[in-house]
C-alpha cells in the first residue's frame, strides 16, 4: 500500500510486523520514517541513480530553522533535507546493501545507454534476448528539420517533433508489427510539450485507442516506476538566433535522462531538432542523441587488457600442461574457440554473466547473441551435471537455447567441427562486425563444448 494509506490504517507500535518491505525508497521523502516503527527488519529498496520528488515552493531555509530546533541532536540530522530520499536515509543507517545487476524490462541496446551513462563501475545484464517479435531497430533518432521553440523556460513546445510524433504514433497503431504493444511519449523538457502531443493525440487518434495502447505522455517524473513497449521521446530543444541550448551536466538532470531511456522496453525513437553541432559535447543531450544515432552494445576488443594477438601468441607458445588459462576463461578450449571467432572477426564475450550464472563465450551481434558453454568431456559428476541442467533451464525460460560440439571434434578438425556453427550464425542473424545485415532474428542459441579427455590442453 503506499506511505498515506499506512498512516491512515496502521497505528505505530512496536514489531507489528517481522518484516516491512519498502520499495522505489528513492521516490519517498523522509515522512517514509514512519514505516521504520513498524517491524523489526526493513528491506529498502531503490536506486539513486533516478530520479526523486521535487520540493516545489518549499523554502530551503524553513526546512534547515525545523531541522535544527527539532532534530539537532539527532544522529546524522543534516540528512533530513529536501535533497534526501528515504532511500539515502536507509543508505547511511542499514547495513548490507546489496546490488542488482540483473535488467528484465529493456532490450540491451536500450540498456546500454543507462549502463555508460549511470552505472559504469557496475553495469546493468539485460536479461532480454532476441526473439522473433523484435522490433528493429531497437534505439534510433528521427530528425525534424524546421523545429522551433514555442514559449520560454519550462513552458516551452516543439510543434514541429510534436507534430512528427503524432503522425508517427498514428502510423503504428495501424501496423501488423506492433500489435498489442503499449506507447508512451516522454518530453525531455518541461511538460508543455507533453500536453501539446496528448491533446492532437486525442483529437487524431481518439481516446479509446490511447486507453486500449495505455498511452501516457508526460516528462520522466510521469513514468519513474512504470513502462511501456515503445517509448518516443522528445528532445524539445531547437537552435535559434535569439537564444541558446543549455548545457545539462547536473545529476538531477542526469537521473532523468537515466528514468526517461529505461521506460522502453523492446523500442525507444528520439525525435530531435538540434544536432550534435548544436549541443555542447558536455551537455547530456549530445551524449542521448549520439547514442541514438549510432547504438552499440557494448563490445570487448580485449580480455583482461590483452588484445586478442597477444592471447594468440599466448595461446601458441604457453605450456598448457603446467599453465592454466589466462582469466577470465576456464580452459584453454575456451581460448582457442574465441580466437577463431575472433579471426572471423566476430564479437566475443568471455565468461559473459548472466542471471546469477556465467556462459563461457557470447557471441554477440546487433541483432541476435549466441552463447557458448564448455562443459568438458571430463566427466564432471552427477551433482554438477544436474547443475549445469539446472542452469540450462533456466537460461532456456531466458530465451536461451543449446547447441553442443565436443572437444573430441573440436582437436580432431578443428574446422570441419565449426563448419555447421559458421552456418548456423548466419542463419540465426549473428553477422561479424561489418558485416551485419538489417534483418529480423529469430531465438538466441548456446553452443556447448566438450573437451576431449585425451585433448591437448
Amino acid at each position: 500500500m503506499p506511505i498515506y494509506r499506512v498512516a491512515e490504517t496502521i497505528r505505530p507500535g512496536r514489531d507489528l510486523f517481522d518484516v516491512v518491505i519498502i520499495d522505489e525508497a528513492s521516490q519517498s521523502v523522509p515522512e517514509a520514517l514512519l514505516l521504520a516503527y513498524l517491524a523489526r527488519k526493513l528491506v529498502v529498496v531503490g536506486d539513486d541513480k533516478q530520479i526523486s520528488p521535487e520540493y516545489v515552493g518549499i523554502d530551503r531555509e524553513d526546512v534547515n530553522h525545523l531541522r535544527a530546533r527539532y532534530l539537532g541532536d539527532m544522529p546524522h540530522s543534516d540528512a533530513f533535507g529536501v535533497d534526501q530520499s528515504f532511500f539515502d536515509l536507509a543508505e547511511i543507517r542499514c547495513q548490507g546493501r546489496i546490488c542488482l545487476r540483473e535488467h528484465f524490462r529493456c532490450m540491451p541496446e536500450i540498456i546500454q545507454f543507462s549502463n555508460a551513462l549511470c552505472y559504469p563501475a557496475g553495469p546493468l545484464i539485460p536479461l532480454r534476448q532476441y526473439g522473433g517479435s523484435r522490433l528493429s531497430p531497437v534505439v534510433s533518432a528521427r530528425y525534424i528539420p524546421g523545429g522551433y521553440l514555442k514559449g520560454s523556460n519550462q513552458k516551452v513546445s516543439n510543434p514541429p517533433e510534436a507534430e512528427a510524433i503524432v503522425e508517427e504514433l498514428c502510423r503504428i497503431h495501424v501496423s501488423t508489427a506492433y500489435q498489442g504493444k503499449t506507447f508512451g511519449v516522454i518530453s525531455l523538457q518541461g511538460q508543455s510539450q507533453a500536453r501539446e502531443i496528448e491533446a492532437l493525440l486525442f483529437q487524431r487518434l481518439g481516446p479509446e485507442a490511447m486507453e486500449a495502447r495505455q498511452l501516457v505522455c508526460g516528462d520522466a517524473y510521469a513514468f519513474q516506476g512504470d513502462e511501456r513497449d515503445v517509448i518516443f521521446l522528445s528532445l524539445v530543444s531547437a537552435p535559434s538566433e535569439s537564444r541558446r541550448i543549455g548545457t545539462l551536466t547536473d545529476e538531477a538532470s542526469r537521473r532523468r535522462f537515466n528514468v526517461a531511456m529505461s521506460r522502453g522496453r523492446d523500442q525507444v525513437v528520439l525525435f530531435h531538432s538540434a544536432t550534435l553541432n548544436d549541443l555542447s559535447p558536455k551537455c547530456l543531450r549530445h551524449a542521448l542523441l549520439q547514442y541514438c544515432q549510432n547504438p552499440v552494445v557494448g563490445q570487448m576488443m580485449e580480455v583482461n587488457g590483452c588484445p586478442p594477438s597477444n592471447l594468440r601468441d599466448l595461446a601458441s607458445t604457453t605450456d598448457r600442461d603446467r599453465i592454466r588459462a589466462p582469466e577470465p576463461f576456464d580452459s584453454w578450449f575456451e581460448v582457442d574457440v574465441f580466437l577463431r571467432l575472433d579471426a572471423r572477426n566476430y564479437c566475443v564475450l568471455p565468461q559473459y554473466e548472466v542471471a546469477g550464472c556465467r556462459i563461457d563465450l557470447v557471441v554477440q551481434g546487433m541483432e541476435r547473441r549466441v552463447a557458448v558453454e564448455c562443459d568438458g568431456d571430463r566427466w564432471h559428476g552427477a551433482d554438477r551435471y544436474e547443475e549445469d541442467m539446472t542452469r540450462q533451464r533456466m537460461l532456456e525460460r531466458c530465451g536461451w537455447k543449446f547447441w553442443r560440439v565436443r572437444g573430441s571434434a573440436f582437436y580432431l578438425d578443428p574446422n570441419g567441427a565449426l563448419e555447421s556453427l559458421w552456418r548456423f550464425l548466419e542463419q540465426e542473424g549473428v553477422f561479424p562486425a561489418g558485416y551485419e545485415p538489417v534483418g529480423r532474428p529469430r531465438d538466441p542459441i548456446v553452443l556447448r563444448m566438450n573437451p576431449s579427455r585425451d585433448a591437448a590442453w
